[in-house]
């Protein structure tokens, strides 16, 4: 009886053992593999490193497989996606202080550009050509009320129906430490004012000409490097 019992303890710890391997076996199956990160050296700045997206992340999901990220010599923290997308953000913030688009059209094939900030509550629109069309109040949408854009304590210009100021002010508006919006927001026909400090928008239009330049020549393939 002894020997039996014995017989089929030993044959209960082979089966746990077993159990064991097999999960751990199937354990480390079923992790997914590290994203790989290097340091490229044609980057926007030195020390730019390409990142690999993880596997079940939402850039994975939106195609974005891989990214560019370094920073600035004023401190802004920069991403730059395959698509022609970017970011600008100051230090370990999430949100980003400036996004920049230049993706493709899908009918014409051309990158048209625009740098937009939530916080700032405006977007410049450029052209082909990278020139400033025009700058815009994000949440100016209330159908023929007019906006107003004040840069530091200049005068206030008065936007089109849109929400819109002709580009030509760009250049005040890199130079300037502030920016305020007067807005109309449907259905709430009364204006709103935002004024708020301007962060690293020359930077921002930097990293625009830059991506715009460069993006149809810039390498995400970690094969390549």
């Amino acid at each position: 009886m002894k020997n039996k019992i014995k017989y089929f303890a030993m044959k209960l710890s082979r089966f746990h053992c077993s159990l064991f391997l097999a999960f751990v076996v199937l354990g480390c199956t079923h992790q997914p593999p590290q994203p790989r990160s290097i340091v490229v050296q044609d980057g926007w700045r030195v020390d730019e490193v390409l990142f690999e997206a993880e596997h079940d992340s939402p850039l994975a999901a939106m195609n974005l497989p891989a990214h560019r990220t370094g920073v600035t010599e004023n401190g802004f923290t920069y991403t730059i996606y395959p698509d022609g997308s970017a970011g600008l953000r100051l230090g370990q913030n999430a949100v980003a202080e400036w996004s920049i688009d230049c993706s493709k059209d899908k009918m014409s094939d051309q990158r048209n550009c625009t740098v937009t900030s939530s916080k700032n509550n405006i977007q410049i629109m450029y052209g082909p050509a990278g020139v400033a069309k025009q700058i815009c109040i994000i949440d100016h949408d209330f159908p023929n009320r007019l906006g107003a854009i004040r840069i530091d304590n200049e005068e206030p210009i008065s936007t089109d129906t849109d929400g819109c100021i002709s580009g030509k002010f760009e250049n005040k508006l890199t130079q300037a430490s502030s920016v305020t919006t007067r807005s109309v927001k449907w259905p709430y026909d009364h204006h709103r004012d935002r004024k708020n400090p301007l962060k690293g928008l020359k930077t921002a239009i930097g990293l625009k000409d830059y991506v715009l330049s460069n993006i149809d020549d810039m390498s995400f393939n970690f094969q390549e490097k």
